[in-house]
Parts: structure tokens; C-alpha cells; sequence
């Protein structure tokens, strides 16, 4: 018998809130950790599967 062995999946979340001073309403904004540039990013594993799976007849994202 020939077995995978199991993969384990690291997801790691970010949350950017941009905050409102209520003395003198000044607006904080956050900034994105280096090597962070959308809402959702995927790692290059996962986005390979996504753009080059079987069940794919065209690239379902763009790079």
C-alpha cells in the first residue's frame, strides 16, 4: 500500500482596523505587514492547485 503523508495547512490572519481618535477625530490607519498586498492572498502551493488543477479548463485567478 502507498500512502500521502498528511498535509497540514498554516493559515495565518492579519486584522488591519483603522480607528477614529474621539478627541480630535483623526483617523489611525493601519499597515499591512511586509509581503502582504490584498484582502486575500494565497500561498504559492495553494494558488498553483487553483491555476493549474485538472478540473480547470483556463486559469480561474490571474498572478
Amino acid at each position: 500500500m502507498i500512502e500521502l503523508p498528511e498535509r497540514r495547512s498554516v493559515v495565518v490572519e492579519h486584522q488591519l482596523v483603522a480607528v477614529e481618535c474621539g478627541g480630535c477625530g483623526q483617523v489611525s490607519e493601519p499597515v499591512a505587514p511586509g509581503g502582504v498586498s490584498g484582502r486575500v492572498q494565497y500561498g504559492a502551493v495553494l494558488e498553483q492547485l487553483f491555476t493549474t488543477g485538472p478540473w480547470l479548463p483556463e486559469p480561474a485567478i490571474s498572478s
